[in-house]
């Protein structure tokens, strides 16, 4: 969920930047062909931005096969940085100024975004290890015999993981995961060893579901 919102931070200054950039040259009035390919370029910048937020989401949510796309349309963004740095002739004073520093300030923007869908990559991978793992390990456990009352706490917490992993609401998922958590290693402490090192990797795949959505 933080890495959700925060993606969503970087992304929105990023267009609100260039958007800065296309009403000035809207602006201007010129029909000079650089401005056309420099106008060009903004709306190219801008459109990626989208793709990366939207990529974003889908990886989140297992619609992607990689994270290629995310990874190109960064290095295309890097890329449209260093041609936007070429500002046209026909611009000058404060105008050249102005975007020079918007240019700044987006470099370090992308450079933050960047960094960004790193960690979100490393997160998700752990995020989508665990909700693949956690339903097997449950599994598993209900048939070592562990009594109804655990079954069904374990039922319960199983739905409660799927259900957070997709929910976009999720305060009061947050709160019943964690006290399914409290209940779920108190019940461990009163199993065989090896019953309750099964219990409690279970328990950390949830912890690991609460900590990398």
């Amino acid at each position: 969920m933080i890495m959700r919102n925060r993606m969503t931070t970087y992304a929105l200054p990023g267009a609100a930047f260039l958007l800065f950039f296309l009403f000035i040259f809207l602006g201007l009035g010129t029909k000079f062909k650089q401005q056309e390919e420099y106008r060009r370029t903004i709306i190219q910048e801008l459109g990626q931005d989208a793709v990366i937020n939207q990529a974003v989401f889908m990886s989140r949510y297992s619609l992607l096969n990689s994270y290629d796309v995310l990874v190109e349309n960064v290095q295309s963004q890097k890329q449209k940085q260093q041609v936007l740095r070429n500002i046209p002739a026909f611009i000058g004073g404060g105008r050249r100024d102005d975007i020079r520093q918007q240019l700044e300030a987006l470099e370090i923007l992308i450079g933050q975004k960047e960094e960004l869908i790193e960690t979100f990559k490393s997160k998700n991978a752990l995020l989508k290890n665990s909700l693949t793992y956690l339903p097997i390990l449950i599994q598993e456990l209900k048939a070592e015999g562990l009594g109804p009352a655990i079954n069904q706490e374990l039922d319960r917490s199983l739905d409660l993981s799927l259900l957070y992993s997709l929910s976009s609401d999720d305060s009061d998922l947050v709160v019943d995961l964690g006290s399914q958590v409290s209940q779920l290693r108190t019940a461990a402490t009163g199993l065989p060893a090896n019953q309750r090192e099964d219990l409690e990797l279970a328990v950390d795949h949830i912890g690991i579901i609460l900590d990398n959505k």
